[in-house]
This record gives structure tokens, C-alpha cells and sequence, in this order.
């Protein structure tokens, strides 16, 4: 990536640094002239003791027949640039910043969570100053959005925006963003989308031609990756509402489960309970049968004793007059042998 040189810092009323075009600074100074080729400029790295003192400068261009206008560094301060890289943001970098800047819709895309919803912006802020531990950070862009997505809720409405290239955010800068509770979202510049800085370095409209297609594109979507992801308050409030909610609809559901599970072994209980007093009835009626059975068994005992005694006695009679018959038969018998008289 080229080494561009087409913005610089300086420090505006506030007291803050504020990001400015080489083409800017030129209008400026053609309205102003004397003002704004004098101004402290300084480069863009993003930690204060990085930056280096710029100033406007320009060269004739040969390829293009004119001059190229640029920042550039006081002389004795580049062999300090051992932190920084090459001094300064690409102009894909920038492009990507500005485009994302003037935002008023897009639909934000994480792939790697599998989330996606759309968003509406109501304010975006490039380079917004945040103050962590004592130390001023920026981030690219800061914007504040409306959302039907929980998410809106979860990071309140706001998101700082980290452009990069391959780089990922300072430990440091993650860990007071998330103290702050400032979401942020990583978006990784793309070769398809990148400015040609060799044919276009000193191309202002050019540039701006970039942008807007720039902000075509990002309309439809923007991809990124969540590097800090806090949850507001009213947000854990409304999770630990739709917990209670969820729990008391468990309850509820309990509740019935059980209602309905009492039921089912009341009427089996009051079955179990028909079916052993059924039982316990039949188990009576049994014995009194039985009972019945005895003494019925034992009348009949006592029924046969007694015929058994009236049929000995009967054969005892008959016997007793059998042995009569006989006897009279033998008187007769002797008595018509002797020839006397038959008295019957």
C-alpha cells in the first residue's frame, strides 16, 4: 500500500486533534492565505507520542504536468518514526473512514457470530477522541444508531468503528473501550475496494468519486468483526425480566403439570381403592360362604350319622323280624306236620 501523505493532524479550539485534507488546507489557504501553510500539523498516528511535526508541502509531477500536493515531515524527525509504520493512514483507510462517516443506513454483517440486522444512523463522528487511564485514544468512527435488533439495546444505541488493513486493536485500547462500554466493531479494507493512490495521489474529485461509491456499497451492508462487546444496563435489566418471565412461565407450566399429575393419581388412588374395598367384600362374602359351607358340611355330617344309625336300626328291625317269619313259619310248618289244628 502506498505511503500517503494526503492528511495530517492539527489541533482545533477544543483543544483536540482533528484529521485534515492536503486539498482542504489548500482552499484554506487561498481564502486565508499565510494561515493555514503555518499551522502546526502533525502525522496521524493514533498515539500522541508517535506523532511527528508535518507541514504542507508540493512537487512537480512529470506523469501528471503538475504539482502534487502533500504533507510532509520537518526535517530530523522520520529517523524517530520507529513505532508508527510509514507516518500516516492510506487513502483507502481514510476513504473507508469517510464513507462509513456519512452513513445513514446500512445492514451490519458478523459472520463469524452469524448475526446480522439493519440499523439506522442518527450521528456519526470521525476520529472521536476517548480518554482511557489518562491517555487520549481515537477511534475511526463513532456513530449512534436505532435498531429493532436487541442489539441496539445491548450496546446502547452506539459503536466506535476500527478500519484496518491486517492489524488487530491494542490489547490496552480493548480492555478500556470495555470498561467504558463502548462496543467495537473491526472492519478489514478489502483489495476490491481499494484507492489507487499511484493514479490518482493529487486526484481530490477522484477521491470523493471513491467515497461515494464507497458508501453505496457499505448501504447494502458492512462487514466487520465485534472486538468489544459490552451489555448495558437496561439491556441486563431486560434479560433478567425475560428470565423471570421465562422462570415464572416454568413455574406456571410446573404448577399445571403437577395439578394435572394430582388428579391422575387422585382418581387411581380412588380406583386402587374401590378395587381393594371390591376386594375386601368379596374376600367377606367368601367367608361367609365358607362359614355357610361348614355348617352345612357339618349338618350333613351330623344328617348322615343319623341315617346311618336309623339304617342300622332299620336293618336291625328287619333283621329282628326276619328271624320272627322264620319262626313262624317253622311253628306252621311243624304244626301241619303233627296234623293239628290252624288256629289262624
Amino acid at each position: 500500500m502506498a505511503k500517503s501523505k494526503k492528511f495530517a493532524d492539527f489541533i482545533n479550539d477544543n483543544g483536540e486533534y482533528e484529521r485534515v485534507s492536503i486539498w482542504k488546507v489548500r482552499k484554506k489557504e487561498q481564502q486565508a492565505p499565510g494561515q493555514w501553510n503555518v499551522a502546526k500539523y502533525y502525522s496521524t498516528h493514533r498515539l500522541e507520542e508517535n506523532k511527528l511535526r508535518m507541514t504542507p508541502s508540493h512537487t512537480y509531477n512529470k506523469r501528471l504536468n503538475r504539482n502534487t500536493h502533500f504533507f510532509k515531515y520537518l526535517a530530523g524527525q522520520i529517523e524517530n518514526d520507529n513505532k508508527g509504520g510509514d507516518g500516516g493512514e492510506s487513502m483507502t483507510h481514510m476513504a473507508y473512514k469517510d464513507a462509513i462517516s456519512r452513513l445513514k443506513r446500512t445492514k451490519l454483517v458478523f459472520s463469524h457470530r452469524k448475526l446480522s440486522f439493519d440499523i439506522e444512523i442518527t450521528k456519526a463522528e470521525l476520529e472521536k477522541t476517548i480518554l482511557l487511564n489518562g491517555r487520549k485514544f481515537r477511534l475511526d468512527v463513532y456513530i449512534e444508531f436505532t435498531s429493532e435488533h436487541e442489539y441496539c439495546l445491548k450496546w446502547n444505541g452506539r459503536m466506535g468503528i476500527e478500519v484496518c488493513r491486517s492489524n488487530s486493536l491494542h490489547l490496552e485500547k480493548i480492555e478500556g473501550l470495555e470498561t467504558l462500554g463502548i462496543p467495537v466493531v473491526q472492519i478489514r479494507t478489502h483489495s476490491k475496494f481499494e484507492f489507487n493512490e499511484e493514479e490518482h495521489e493529487d486526484d481530490e474529485d477522484q477521491y470523493n468519486q471513491h467515497v461515494d461509491y464507497l458508501v453505496k456499497r457499505f448501504t447494502q451492508e458492512l462487514r466487520g468483526m465485534i472486538y468489544v462487546d459490552p451489555q448495558s444496563v437496561e439491556y441486563l435489566q431486560q434479560c433478567l425480566a425475560r428470565k423471570d418471565q421465562e422462570i415464572t412461565s416454568l413455574n406456571e407450566k410446573f404448577n399445571g403439570l403437577r395439578d394435572k399429575a394430582n388428579e391422575i393419581v387422585k382418581d387411581k388412588l380412588a380406583v386402587i381403592q374401590q378395587q381393594v374395598q371390591q376386594i375386601a367384600d368379596l374376600n367377606a362374602k367368601i367367608a361367609t360362604q365358607n362359614s355357610q359351607l361348614k355348617q352345612l358340611s357339618q349338618s350333613n355330617t351330623k344328617l348322615k350319622q343319623a341315617t346311618d344309625e336309623q339304617h342300622d336300626l332299620l336293618l336291625s328291625a328287619l333283621d329282628a323280624g326276619f328271624f320272627s317269619v322264620r319262626k313262624l313259619k317253622a311253628k306252621i310248618r311243624k304244626y301241619l306236620s303233627l296234623g293239628l289244628p290252624n288256629k289262624h
